[in-house]
């Protein structure tokens, strides 16, 4: 079976979620935000890095 990973951006200020990232196979070991907050790079068990557009949420690139 296959696990479904989901990564949520949070406004702590208001406590919402601002964006969802879905598509690692297993869980994720960590994620940093680029200084501008444009993107996202994270890394996961399932041995890949992917990097996100957090306007989008799309996987940009993934790193094997």
């Amino acid at each position: 079976a296959k696990v479904e990973l989901t990564i949520h951006r949070h406004d702590l200020h208001f406590q919402n979620f601002l964006k969802t990232f879905e598509g690692h196979g297993t869980y994720v070991n960590s994620a940093m935000f680029s200084p501008d907050g444009g993107v996202v790079v994270t890394a996961s068990h399932d041995e890949t890095a992917k990097l996100w557009s957090c306007e989008t949420g799309d996987c940009l690139k993934i790193y094997r």
